[in-house]
């Protein structure tokens, strides 16, 4: 078993510690749910979600990471639809508008993701996911230069984020860019 699944074990160990003592709220159940997700478990994610949502019917954080959730299981629908509540709780929350960008990508909505990665560039100039997605839109366009740049402003603000290397690599071939 690898590092990081050791210490996910150990995040979700702590996780109930700290419920056990201190009581069960949204937040707790969203940090369970997102330590479900890495480890793969969408039913345990969802449920966990659920049950954060109905402890909290404002917590826009409980929406979006459904809407993950969502996404993982192949429900686009019921994802933008979390994405859609999670921004309108919470209308300047970068991360739902790149993921629901990214959803509205999935579905073949170009326009409509685009316009969800411009804003939550706007709202967070350091989202590399945003400018990722927005990169990856611009190439299925045909804008490839403007994509390209977009990578590599993503790369440049998270030089972890592999999606911007693979986005980037693809946009060098369509560009038939050997480097």
């Amino acid at each position: 078993m690898n590092s990081s699944m050791n210490v996910l074990r150990l995040l979700v160990a702590l996780l109930f510690a700290v419920t056990s003592v201190f009581g069960d709220n949204a937040t707790n159940n969203v940090i369970s749910a997102h330590a479900k997700y890495v480890d793969g478990d969408m039913n345990g994610a969802l449920a966990d979600c659920n049950r954060a949502i109905i402890l909290n019917t404002n917590y826009a954080v409980a929406y979006a990471t459904r809407g993950d959730v969502m996404r993982c299981k192949g429900d686009l629908n019921e994802a933008v639809a979390d994405f859609n509540k999670a921004i309108e709780l919470k209308p300047n929350y970068a991360y739902a508008y790149s993921a629901r960008g990214y959803v509205k990508e999935l579905k073949g909505n170009l326009n409509g993701a685009l316009d969800d990665c411009n804003k939550a560039i706007m709202l967070s100039t350091n989202r590399a996911i945003g400018y990722a997605i927005r990169g990856e839109i611009k190439g299925r366009q045909g804008h490839l230069d403007s994509a390209l740049a977009d990578c590599n402003q993503a790369i440049m603000l998270d030089a972890n984020l592999a999606v911007g290397y693979v986005i980037r690599g693809e946009i060098k071939a369509m560009q038939r860019d050997p480097n």
